[in-house]
């Protein structure tokens, strides 16, 4: 979930992607920026580029 958040999903896509209702991915997040001191989904994206390791083939994802 912080993952699709991080990678710019709406929060209406993610509902729909992992099958949760909107308070739920609300709950979640709310747990998600707590336990990581943040605040926001642009602070979840730069902590998910700073603590991410880089992809094993030279950084080309392969998704999209």
């Amino acid at each position: 979930m912080a993952e699709l958040v991080a990678r710019g999903l709406s929060k209406r896509r993610i509902d729909c992607l992992l099958l949760v209702s909107p308070n739920t991915l609300e709950t979640h997040l709310r747990h998600i920026y707590a336990k990581l001191h943040i605040a926001s989904r642009s602070d979840l994206a730069a902590y998910f580029a700073a603590h991410s390791p880089a992809p094993p083939n030279g950084g080309a994802s392969g998704l999209g």
